[in-house]
Formats: C-alpha cells, structure tokens, sequence
C-alpha cells in the first residue's frame, strides 16, 4: 500500500497469474483497476509514490506478462517488471528488466533526490547464489543507474530486456554502471560513441 500527496490510496491484490492495483481517493472512492496477467506468475514487490504523486509498482513475473495489450517477455527465469502510474490513471511506463537467469525485485523507495530507487537480487549464476543491487528509475521508467552491493570479485552484473532497449554491464571498466549516454565527470555531456562536439568533430 501507498498513499501519495492527496491521500490516495494505492493497493494490490491478487492470485498466482494475475494482480490488481487499485486507487482510491481519500474517500475511499474507486479512481481505477489495472490487470496484470502473467502466464507462468506475478507479483508485486514494492509500491511507492514520489513528489509528482508518480505511483511507481514493481515486482517480478515468469513467462509474458500482460497489461492492457502491451505484453513483456521474460528473459529468464524471473524477470523483474515496473509499471508508472500518473495522478489521471495513465500508464506513462510498462517496462520489463532481466537477464537469462532470474532477477527480483525488493522493495522500492525515494533517496533523498526524490527518484525512485529498487533494491533487487539477482542469480548469478554460481551454486544457486544471488547479489544484491540497487537501480534507479527515472519518471519515464528509463534506467538512471545499477549498482552492485555484493558479488563475486571480477563477475560483471549485467541486466537486459528481450522487450528494452536498456542494458547496463557494471564491472571493473564500468563500476557506476553508467549506460550509453549517461554523463559523468569524464564525460559531461553525455556523448555516446560517434556523436559529434567542438572537441571531437569527426564523432571518433
């Protein structure tokens, strides 16, 4: 459960294959239901709402998973899923995020910028082992970050989507995990490889 700046009221319930987030107003009136139907598995993990009353849902699911037509495919075992909510009721995101093995995620919160952070783990693939991460999302359900918390020494934590553009390689060259256009100290203006500027007119 959830409640964003108005007392709105967010909740989800739900079986095996299917959940439902509702909203309420603070009088407890109905403001929408959305489905989520997977074939193989569902479940909500985490709620949150930011400053913008953004209502962010995640959670992990098997097979496809459907909302209203638009259809995720799981990766792996367990993909991790986050659907954004804005304060009409629009979808404004439904992402899908995982690799060949199996991702989850914990629990959802703001840091002290007020973005959404996820906490998650994910298999590594090693005698059934699983590393903590955390990620953050940005108000559209890009990817702003992915960091690893614990792991096998020198194991990159990669994290891809058969149904996403996004994917992040967090090791040794890259332990920010920044994906392709991100900016850093070394890279102010966010350049990705052939994009041209003053410094580097032939975009080598």
């Amino acid at each position: 459960m959830a409640v964003d700046g108005e007392g709105r009221i967010v909740l989800t319930d739900g079986s095996k294959n299917r959940v439902r987030v509702r909203r309420f107003d603070e009088a407890w009136t109905s403001m929408g239901n959305w489905n989520l139907v997977s074939t193989a598995g569902v479940a909500v993990t985490g709620i949150a709402v930011d400053g913008d009353d953004l209502v962010l849902v995640a959670g992990w699911f098997r097979g496809e998973l459907e909302l209203d037509g638009r259809v995720l495919i799981s990766a792996g075992a367990e993909d991790m899923f986050f659907l954004l909510l804005d304060l009409d009721g629009n979808v404004v995101a439904f992402e899908g995020l995982g690799g060949p093995k199996g991702e989850r995620p914990l629990r959802v919160a703001l840091d002290v910028y007020g973005e959404f952070r996820v906490q998650g783990m994910v298999d590594i693939g090693r005698d059934g082992r699983m590393s903590l991460f955390t990620l953050g999302l940005g108000v559209n359900g890009e990817v702003l970050d992915l960091n690893m918390i614990d792991g096998p020494d020198g194991r990159p934590l990669e994290i891809g989507s058969g149904k996403s553009d996004t994917k992040i390689v967090l090791d040794e060259e890259n332990p920010e995990g920044l994906i392709e256009g991100q900016t850093d100290e070394e890279n102010p203006e966010g350049l990705i490889e052939g994009q041209t500027d003053e410094e580097n007119p032939e975009g080598i």
